[in-house]
């Protein structure tokens, strides 16, 4: 079971992304549900079920961010961790992956972007392997659809700097959404492939991760949301389960 050290900026992390997304000049979404500091998975879990489950409609687009801890198990598996989170009982203290990539399973809504910036995030693939949707993962897909960005591989941790108020990853994501940098091809709209290109660059760049992106989708067509334009209904998550520190000398995160 791998370890890492602590961080202390998840809490502005959250924060900022809240702020650019629910701005109607960039993000424009307007049903924004935070979860910060000490909210443990038991008060976490239910109400991201009944939104991606429930709430959220087809046409809709949900987009849960998590900024914190990443634990794994012994066989690789990735948990999010929160306030109670013991390394030695992660499947009942912790969000478990499977758990929320069920809960997408179950969901009407058509287009759901996850955006995790915790160290082994990458680990996030292996709740695919099982299903055998490999091919789906790496194959650029469209239409109805989860698209995943996560901070670092499956064996690296992410990383914040000393005196920064952001994660490495999160500032360059922040950044690029709320300079309009972003918009890669000029075209007025940053789409989720923009803003993962635009960030991923910038943090490998640094040499301290790898950030990657997935795609599964059940039809076959490109995807990459627009994450910067003019909405109807959503629902992002942005969630920080992780008690407030003191500020560390530490460069690295989870």
């Amino acid at each position: 079971m791998r370890t890492c050290p602590r961080c202390v900026v998840s809490h502005d992390d959250v924060l900022d992304m809240e702020n650019v997304l629910s701005d109607p000049k960039i993000g424009g979404f307007d049903k924004i549900t935070t979860f910060l500091k000490d909210e443990p998975s038991i008060h976490i879990l239910p109400k991201l079920e009944e939104i991606i489950t429930v709430t959220a409609r087809s046409k809709d687009m949900v987009v849960v961010y998590f900024s914190g801890h990443g634990k794994q198990d012994r066989k690789g598996k990735l948990y999010l961790a929160t306030s109670e989170t013991k390394e030695t009982a992660l499947d009942t203290t912790s969000m478990a992956m499977e758990r929320l990539m069920g809960y997408v399973d179950r969901s009407d809504c058509q287009t759901i972007l996850m955006i995790l910036d915790c160290c082994y995030s990458g680990a996030v693939k292996g709740v695919f392997s099982k299903g055998g949707v490999d091919g789906v993962l790496i194959d650029a897909s469209q239409g109805r659809g989860l698209f995943i960005m996560t901070s670092s591989t499956d064996i690296q941790p992410s990383h914040e700097r000393e005196a920064e108020r952001n994660s490495i990853f999160t500032k360059y994501l922040v950044d690029g959404l709320r300079s309009g940098e972003a918009d890669l091809h000029n075209s007025g709209r940053i789409t989720a492939d923009d803003a993962f290109s635009y960030s991923a660059n910038l943090v490998r760049n640094t040499g301290l991760q790898d950030p990657r992106k997935f795609n599964v989708n059940v039809s076959g067509r490109s995807f990459s949301p627009r994450i910067a334009g003019t909405f109807r209904s959503k629902f992002p998550i942005p969630t920080s389960c992780r008690k407030r520190t003191s500020r560390s000398s530490s460069p690295s995160r989870t």
